[in-house]
């Protein structure tokens, strides 16, 4: 009790079709955000290739707004384990910065290094800014296609 997102400020639940999912400790319904059903293939390490359908989330996010009013927009895998009050307690001093924290540091010799898999991906709210404003860039940019 009192951990995972729905111990957070605020949270979306992100899903390809419009379900109730159940309810907070306070009570407070939870509804999936539906976003378009997406293929995930496999990404060059082997991973999910997942690229495409996390874009499509950050879109809905940006598109919603509600980033604007907390400090951090965090990722997180449905089975992961997230302490908010731990985190916020890490980030406290980072307050107003643009920064991403990495969530993956294996393979920093790596040409793909930092990649961008694990259960928990940070960004504040300057860098959601940041992303939201040249988000464009990403479909047109490197070949993510498959990644």
């Amino acid at each position: 009790r009192g951990a995972g997102i729905f111990a957070c400020d605020g949270f979306d639940v992100f899903a390809n079709k419009n379900d109730t999912l159940g309810f907070t400790d306070s009570g407070m319904g939870v509804r999936s955000v539906v976003i378009p059903k997406i293929k995930v293939g496999v990404s060059q390490d082997g991973t999910a290739g997942n690229t495409e359908l996390f874009m499509a989330v950050w879109d809905r996010i940006i598109r919603d707004g509600r980033y604007r009013y907390y400090d951090w927009t965090i990722k997180v895998d449905p089975d992961a384990v997230l302490l908010p009050w731990r985190l916020r307690d890490h980030l406290a001093s980072h307050v107003g910065e643009k920064i991403y924290i990495v969530n993956c540091d294996k393979y920093p010799m790596s040409p793909n290094f930092p990649m961008m898999y694990g259960a928990l991906e940070v960004f504040s709210q300057a860098a959601m800014a940041a992303y939201a404003e040249g988000s464009w860039r990403c479909r047109r940019g490197p070949p993510w296609q498959g990644g």
